[in-house]
C-alpha cells in the first residue's frame, strides 16, 4: 500500500523536475529563435563560445539529485566534447571530487536530501576545483553563500544550457590564465605578505589560502598598484570578456579579499574604492624593495650601457656604407641597411624598457603644449605608410581638434597604435585615423579621441583582457621587417595616455579587424 505522504513528495519531485526540463526546452528555443531572427551585426554583444583550449578530456562533475536534469546537461556537454561525470548526492559528490579528479562542478544548490551550502563546504575543504553553484532565481541568500565558501560562478535556473556552457568555459579559462600568471611572493609591508604560487596571503602572521578567483583579482591590482582599476577592466581581466554588467561580482570579491588582508575591513587600507569608478591598491610591492634612488640609478645605467655599443655600430655601419656606394656593390650596401635598421630597432626597445621603468617608478616626466591632435595623426600616419608601403592610410579628422599635452609623448602613443595595425592586419588592407571633439562622460565640456581601425586578425576574447599588459604578446603578428618587440608597447601607450588624464581601449571582433581608442583632456 502506498503512503499517501510518500506519494505527495514523489509528486512534487517530479512536478520539480518537469519544471526545471521545459524551462531549459523554453529557454533553448527562445534562444534559437531569437538567433534566426537577428542580424548579424546583433550577435557582437552575445556571450561568446570560443574556448580557451580544447574540451577533449575536461571532466565535468554535475551533482544534482534530479536524473532528467542531470542527463540532459550530460548529453549536451557530451556534444561539445566534455567528459560528464554524475552525482546524485553530496556523499557521491565527494568521494568523485576526490578519486576522479573533475575539472570542474556543477553543483545543484537545492537538492531537498543533499544541502548544495554543506556539499559545496565539503568539496571546498579537500579541493579547489573550480565549482558553478546552481540556484533558484530569487535565492539570493544562497548564491551569496556559495560564493562567500569559494564558489567560482552561479547560473540561476532557469537557465539555457548554452549559457551554462558559456560560464562553464569561462570559468575554465580564468583557472588556465591564473595558473599562467607569474608565481612570486610579495612584501607589501610588514603586515602583509603574498604568496602567489601557494594561493595563500599571510596577514599580521595568520595564513589565509586564495580561490582562483580571489587569486586572479589580487594579483590585477598588485601589479597595478596605484592605477585606478576600472570594474570593467576588473570584470574581463579576472572573470572575462563576456561579463559587462556583473560589477557585483568585482565587489563580493573585493570584500573577501578585504576580510583576509586588512587590519580592518571595514576601514581598507589597501584596496580602496572610488566610488563609482573602480578601485586601488594603493601600498608598493616589495620585490627585494629596490629604493627610488637605485631606480634612477637603473634607468641612467640601462640608457647609457646598452645605447653606447648600439650607437657604435651605427655610427660604423654609416661610415661603411659612404666608402660602399663609391664601389657600387649592391648586396654589400643590402647588408649594412639591414644592420642599421636592426640596430635603429634595438634603440626603440631599449627607449622601451627606459620607459617602462619611468613610468612604473613615476618618473616619465611630460613636457606639455598645445597642438592640433588631428594634425599630428595625419604627420604620423603618412609618414608610416611612406615607410612601410604596405598598406593604405586614411585620416578623417575635424578641423583644429586642440589637446594640451606632451607632443612628442603622445606621437609614440599614435606611432605605437598604428605599428600594431600595422603588424596584425594583411597587406593592402586600410588602417583608418578618425580623430573628432567628443563630450565628456559626466556631460561637462568635451575631450579629443583619437580611433585607429584596422582590417586585420583581431583579438581572440582569451587574449583581449591582456593586450595592456606587460609582455604579453598576442598571437597572429605579420612582423613587417624584423623582430618581435617586448611586448610593452601598448602598455607604455596606455600608461603614457593615462599621465595626461585621458583614457585607452580597444574594440576588437576576431577575425574582422580591431579599433583602439584613446581620449585626452583639451
Amino acid at each position: 500500500m502506498i503512503n499517501q505522504g510518500d506519494f505527495t513528495v514523489e509528486h512534487r519531485r517530479l512536478q520539480v523536475t518537469l519544471e526545471r526540463l521545459l524551462a531549459i526546452q523554453a529557454a533553448e528555443v527562445k534562444g534559437a529563435l531569437d538567433e534566426a531572427a537577428l542580424p548579424s551585426w546583433k550577435h557582437s554583444g552575445a556571450i561568446e563560445r570560443t574556448p580557451f583550449c580544447t574540451t577533449e578530456g575536461r571532466r565535468i562533475l554535475v551533482v544534482n539529485d534530479e536524473p532528467d536534469l542531470r542527463d540532459a546537461i550530460r548529453v549536451y556537454l557530451e556534444m561539445q566534447g566534455y567528459i560528464v561525470l554524475q552525482a546524485a548526492d553530496s556523499a557521491e559528490a565527494v568521494a568523485k571530487v576526490r578519486t576522479v579528479l573533475p575539472d570542474l562542478v556543477v553543483l545543484e544548490m537545492k537538492m531537498p536530501v543533499s544541502n548544495g551550502i554543506s556539499t559545496l563546504r565539503d568539496i571546498r575543504s579537500l579541493s579547489a576545483v573550480p565549482i558553478i553553484a546552481l540556484n533558484v532565481k530569487g535565492e539570493e541568500v544562497d548564491t551569496v553563500q556559495a560564493l562567500r565558501l569559494g564558489a567560482d560562478d552561479y547560473v540561476t535556473q532557469p537557465f539555457s544550457l548554452r549559457e551554462l556552457l558559456a560560464r562553464i568555459e569561462s570559468v575554465l579559462r580564468r583557472v588556465s590564465q591564473a595558473s599562467a600568471l607569474p608565481q612570486e611572493t610579495l612584501a607589501i609591508d610588514d603586515d602583509l605578505t603574498i604568496d602567489f604560487a601557494r594561493n595563500r596571503v599571510i596577514a599580521r602572521g595568520a595564513e589565509h589560502m586564495l580561490t582562483a578567483t580571489e587569486h586572479r583579482l589580487l594579483y590585477h591590482l598588485v601589479t597595478n598598484a596605484g592605477r585606478l582599476m576600472p570594474h570593467e577592466t576588473l570584470l574581463a581581466r579576472v572573470w572575462g570578456p563576456e561579463y559587462r554588467e556583473e560589477v557585483h561580482y568585482v565587489r563580493l570579491y573585493v570584500s573577501y579579499l578585504r576580510a583576509k588582508i586588512e587590519p580592518d575591513p571595514a576601514h581598507p587600507k589597501y584596496i580602496l574604492i572610488e566610488k563609482g569608478l573602480g578601485y586601488r591598491f594603493v601600498a608598493e610591492p616589495q620585490r627585494g624593495r629596490m629604493r627610488q634612488e637605485s631606480r634612477q640609478g637603473l634607468v641612467g645605467l640601462v640608457s647609457h650601457k646598452l645605447k653606447t655599443p648600439v650607437a657604435v655600430i651605427t655610427a660604423y655601419t654609416e661610415a661603411l656604407l659612404q666608402e660602399i656606394e663609391r664601389t657600387g656593390d649592391s648586396e654589400e650596401a643590402r647588408i649594412l641597411h639591414r644592420i642599421d635598421e636592426q640596430a635603429t630597432r634595438m634603440l626603440g626597445l631599449i627607449d622601451d624598457l627606459v620607459d617602462l621603468q619611468r613610468l612604473q617608478s613615476g618618473q616619465l616626466a611630460l613636457d606639455e603644449s598645445q597642438f592640433d591632435l588631428g594634425v599630428l595623426a595625419a604627420s604620423v600616419s603618412k609618414e608610416l605608410q611612406d615607410i612601410t608601403q604596405t598598406h593604405r592610410g586614411s585620416v578623417d579628422a575635424m578641423e583644429s581638434v586642440l589637446v594640451h599635452a606632451d607632443r612628442h609623448r603622445i606621437e609614440e602613443v599614435i606611432v605605437n597604435i598604428l605599428e600594431n595595425a600595422i603588424n596584425y592586419s594583411p597587406d593592402g588592407s586600410t588602417i583608418t585615423v578618425t580623430v573628432r571633439q567628443t563630450p565628456r562622460p559626466n556631460g561637462r565640456g568635451t575631450q579629443a579621441m583619437l580611433a585607429v581601425n584596422d582590417q586585420g586578425v583581431g583579438i581572440s576574447p582569451a587574449d583581449l583582457p591582456f593586450v595592456f599588459e606587460r609582455f604579453y604578446q598576442a598571437s597572429g603578428s605579420q612582423q613587417h621587417g624584423g623582430f618581435p618587440g617586448l611586448g610593452v608597447g601598448l602598455y607604455i601607450a596606455r600608461g603614457i595616455v593615462e599621465q595626461h588624464g585621458g583614457k585607452m581601449w580597444v574594440v576588437s571582433t576576431e577575425g574582422t579587424g580591431s579599433t583602439f581608442y584613446l581620449t585626452l583632456p583639451n
